[in-house]
């Protein structure tokens, strides 16, 4: 299999793209999927809301302080190879909760998602600007783009709902039976993409130089930063002063 030809359009040509935004759609369903679930999850393990909730605390703080090693390290490996050994991981990570029966077990599995989490999105919108159809990258990173706010609009409403009924960790289960599904669709419709221009460890100087960029991280930070703060706990919020 190799890289598609750019002239190529139709259905097909676009099946790439959409198998990386059901991939994108996954990923972010799981990151958010504790924030629903959170007073089911605290009260099954017998923890404080506040202390469950470190789950999402420190998923994110292993996100955002392995991203930049985790990419440097695999850098040169080709990214479809890449893609599927996370996918298979995540899915893995998620089926171990069936046995998190602790905190701290959990906490284990969840950081297990963190670092694939870190890389995935480094190379994510690469790919879905490489691979999408001959002048249509910027519609193809939209559209991978839109399975993560798609995931935020539906996935953590639909994964909270099958919490209550299956229970959170079963719901958590569904999410890598998911994953699994998503990995079987990207192993036949992503073609192999080498590594091109990945950066490193040396062009970070040259980034932090250019003041654009700079500004883009701050932003970056204060929105995510205050979006987590807010969201983390909606569900006990909503509960408790909210009476819903």
């Amino acid at each position: 299999m190799s890289v598609p030809q750019r002239h190529k359009f139709g259905f097909k040509a676009w099946l790439p793209t959409i198998g990386l935004a059901f991939a994108a759609f996954v990923f972010n369903t799981s990151e958010f999927l504790p924030v629903g679930l959170l007073p089911n999850i605290a009260e099954s393990l017998h923890e404080t809301t506040s202390q469950t909730g470190l789950i999402i605390t420190v998923y994110a703080w292993v996100v955002a302080l392995m991203s930049l090693p985790l990419t440097v390290m695999t850098a040169k490996l080709e990214r479809r190879k890449l893609l599927l050994a996370l996918l298979l991981l995540f899915a893995g990570s998620h089926f171990i909760v069936l046995w998190a029966d602790t905190f701290v077990k959990l906490m284990g599995a969840r950081i297990c998602v963190a670092f694939t989490h870190s890389i995935f999105w480094s190379i994510m919108t690469p790919l879905a600007a490489r691979t999408a159809p001959f002048g249509k990258q910027s519609l193809g990173l939209a559209a991978v783009m839109g399975g993560s706010i798609v995931a935020t609009v539906l996935g953590v409403p639909i994964g909270t709902r099958l919490g209550q009924e299956v229970g959170w960790q079963g719901s958590f289960f569904i999410v890598g039976i998911a994953a699994l599904i998503v990995l079987v669709l990207i192993y036949f419709v992503l073609p192999i993409c080498q590594s091109d221009r990945a950066g490193s460890l040396k062009s970070l100087p040259v980034l932090f130089r250019r003041p654009p960029i700079v500004q883009l991280y701050l932003l970056t930070v204060t929105v995510v930063l205050g979006q987590f703060t807010a969201y983390s706990f909606i569900a006990p919020i909503l509960m408790n002063i909210g009476g819903v």
